[in-house]
């Protein structure tokens, strides 16, 4: 739009200086006709001293014109000039030139710019104006009347569309031969060499019958998601280790389940687990894990343990021996619950070995609507006044009636003498 407004003023400018031309050129008729007479000569023609004034004022008046419509093009009106943008040559506008020169007689002109339907000025001047816009943001200038509204953007409309996938690129093809690289094998060809494996395996348990060649073919049972098949475990196995087996493959296809599946709960994986636990704790003796000499026993795992200056020489030490026992065969009754049936034997030894105290309860029953998986003893005892002052240790063995196994366990006490206890000089034991 500038370069069409100054090829214009370029236009009227020259259009001015020929007008101006040919107003000198009728005043002085006989000159100017010998100069166009003479224009194909190599002699140049020289301008008569009285035409250098006409000529001078018309020039002066087409740069005025020039200037002031630089000015208002540049600088809009009412705008300081220091804020005015850079000319095309890269040098500043005239400070101020669109107030500084005035056309006389011409009314002030006020350039606003209309916003478009795409946002974007269309560079039309029109008078500034009081107006409503719409979808636009409009704002009072610093200089008064005559802000340009800026256009706010909008959306119209969304399109959405499907992306179609990519093709997938076609896997390299393993190499059957590599040299010093390792060589892997794709899962489809992984499965197919499985399933060729499975029928071999059915063979070679069918001829050894024992529990490696089971282990095997329930493995890749497994490995190949053919779960049911892997539960069934052959008849001519022990029971024990078809129990065992059983409870294996159960434990993994539901831990694999869980794996695979995030949004389960867990609780089918708890519950084999719960189970290949028992089975095992069954296999596995009795451990006695805990003793302590306890003033108070509430539940399992909550206890007061004594003071090292109760346990003193010369008077009856009475105190509670807690235990925590774990791997405890329970057996389930006909009344539905699971019963437990252990003997305890209790024994105080020197450092040197020498046994000074003991006591055997032969029998202990438990009852209980679940297995339990914290199980406690807590006996109440009376150690002799006779005991003499000293470093003693306190064993005690637990019989597991139902297994016929046998866990035992000791802890270390300290029996102090009635002087030392009354200077304070016991320590905790």
């Amino acid at each position: 739009m500038a370069n069409g407004l100054r090829s214009g003023v370029l236009a009227f400018a020259a259009a001015g200086v020929w007008l101006t031309l040919c107003s000198c050129a009728s005043l002085h008729g006989p000159a100017t006709s010998a100069g166009r007479a003479d224009s194909n000569s190599a002699k140049s023609l020289e301008t008569p001293p009285e035409e250098v004034p006409a000529r001078q004022e018309a020039l002066a008046a087409v740069e005025d014109f020039l200037s002031r419509t630089q000015d208002y093009r540049l600088t809009p009106p009412g705008k300081p000039a220091s804020t005015a943008a850079p000319s095309a040559a890269g040098s500043p506008a005239g400070g101020g030139a669109g107030n500084a020169h005035p056309i006389p007689g011409a009314p002030p002109t006020t350039i606003a710019t209309a916003p478009s339907q795409t946002g974007l000025s269309t560079g039309s001047p029109t008078p500034a104006r009081d107006a409503a816009f719409a979808n636009t943001q409009v704002s009072i200038s610093e200089s008064g009347p005559g802000g340009t509204p800026v256009p706010v953007p909008a959306v119209e409309s969304v399109t959405i569309r499907w992306k179609q996938p990519e093709a997938e690129t076609p896997a390299t093809p393993a190499r059957t031969n590599a040299t010093n690289a390792p060589l892997d094998m794709p899962t489809a060809a992984a499965a197919t060499t499985l399933e060729r494996i499975v029928p071999a395996l059915q063979q070679q348990l069918e001829a050894d019958k024992d529990f490696a060649a089971e282990w095997r073919l329930r493995m890749v049972q497994l490995a190949l998601d053919r779960d049911s098949d892997a539960s069934i475990v052959s008849p001519n196995l022990p029971e024990d280790s078809r129990a065992l087996l059983t409870a294996v493959v159960g434990t993994a296809a539901a831990v694999r389940n869980l794996i695979r599946n995030p949004m389960l709960t867990g609780e089918e994986a708890l519950q084999q687990v719960d189970g290949l636990r028992h089975f095992l704790s069954n296999k596995a003796d009795p451990v006695v894990s805990v003793i302590a000499l306890c003033r108070k026993v509430v539940t399992f795992g909550s206890y007061e343990e004594m003071a090292s200056e109760d346990f003193v020489a010369g008077r009856p030490i009475q105190t509670i021996v807690y235990s925590e026992i774990r791997n405890l065969r329970a057996e389930r009754g006909a009344n539905g619950a699971f019963e437990t049936r252990l003997a305890t034997r209790l024994e105080a030894l020197t450092t040197d070995g020498k046994s000074v105290w003991q006591r055997e309860e032969p029998e202990i029953v438990d009852h209980c609507r679940r297995r339990r998986t914290d199980f406690f003893i807590a006996q109440r005892i009376t150690l002799p006044p006779n005991l003499p002052a000293g470093e003693y240790v306190l064993k005690v063995l637990v019989e597991d009636k139902l297994s016929g196994k046998v866990g035992e366990a000791s802890q270390a006490f300290t029996v102090h003498s009635p002087v030392s206890v009354a200077k304070g000089q016991t320590s905790g034991g």
